[in-house]
C-alpha cells in the first residue's frame, strides 16, 4: 500500500520496474507515467487471500465426529489461500526489488511546508533554554507567523529575538537538519534486520 500511495502523482516519491522493461507498469494511454504493477497485484493477491478466511474459519465447525460439507470445504480454499498468498510475497519480491526512490522529489514535498515540519524539533531544542510551556508558545508564534507570511520557519525563528537569544545559528542550523531527525530509525533498521538474518541464516549472506 505504502509503494502505491508514494507512486501517485501527488506524491512521485518512488517508482518499480525498469523503464522500458516488459511490465514495468507504463500507461496504456498516458505514455509518460509509470503505474506501480507490482504494488497493486499484490495487494489485489493479498484481497483475494482474505476471502478464503471465512471459507476456512466456517470449515471449522464440525459437528459429531465428521461433519459432512466443511472438510470438503476446505479442499479448495486451503490450496487458494496458500497460492494467493505466494503470489502476493512473489509481487511484493519483484516490487522491492526494482524500488526506486527519488531523494530529491522526498525533498521537495519536505519542503511543501516551509519548514514547519520541524517546528517539534525547535520545540525540544528550546525546551532546556526556555521551560516546556514558553518553548511551545515560542514555536507556536513563529510558527503562525510563518504560515502567514509563507516564509521559512527557520528563517522566522532566526529573526526571532527570543529563540535568537536561545539558540545559536549553528544549532539552529542543527534544528532544521530533517537528515538528522530521524531519532532511532538507524537503530530499529539494524534490529530489525538482524532479527530476520538470525531467523533466516541464509539471509545473512546476502
Amino acid at each position: 500500500t505504502d509503494i502505491a500511495l508514494l507512486a501517485q502523482t501527488e506524491v512521485g516519491e518512488v517508482s518499480t520496474g525498469a523503464a522500458g522493461a516488459a511490465g514495468s507498469g507504463r500507461s496504456s494511454a498516458m505514455p509518460h507515467k509509470r503505474n506501480p504493477g507490482e504494488a497493486t497485484t499484490a495487494l489485489a493477491c493479498s484481497r483475494m487471500a482474505i476471502g478464503t478466511v471465512p471459507v476456512i474459519l466456517g470449515a471449522g465447525v464440525q459437528e459429531h465426529e465428521r461433519a459432512a460439507g466443511g472438510w470438503q470445504a476446505e479442499w479448495q480454499a486451503v490450496p487458494e489461500l496458500f497460492r494467493f498468498t505466494s503470489g502476493a510475497v512473489q509481487w511484493v519480491l519483484r516490487a522491492m526489488s526494482s524500488l526506486q526512490v527519488d531523494a530529491e522529489r522526498m525533498q521537495a514535498n519536505l519542503n511543501l511546508t516551509h519548514g514547519l515540519i520541524m517546528a517539534e524539533a525547535l520545540t525540544t531544542a528550546l525546551v532546556p533554554h526556555l521551560g516546556r510551556s514558553e518553548a511551545f508558545r515560542a514555536v507556536q508564534r513563529v510558527s503562525d507567523r510563518a504560515a502567514q507570511t509563507r516564509t521559512n520557519l527557520h528563517d522566522v525563528a532566526a529573526a526571532d529575538a527570543q529563540i535568537r537569544a536561545a539558540l545559536s545559528p549553528q544549532a539552529l542550523e542543527r534544528v532544521f537538519d530533517v537528515s538528522a531527525y530521524l531519532g532511532s530509525t538507524d537503530a530499529f533498521i539494524d534490529r530489525a534486520l538482524a532479527d530476520f538474518r538470525s531467523m533466516r541464516p541464509q539471509a545473512a549472506a546476502r
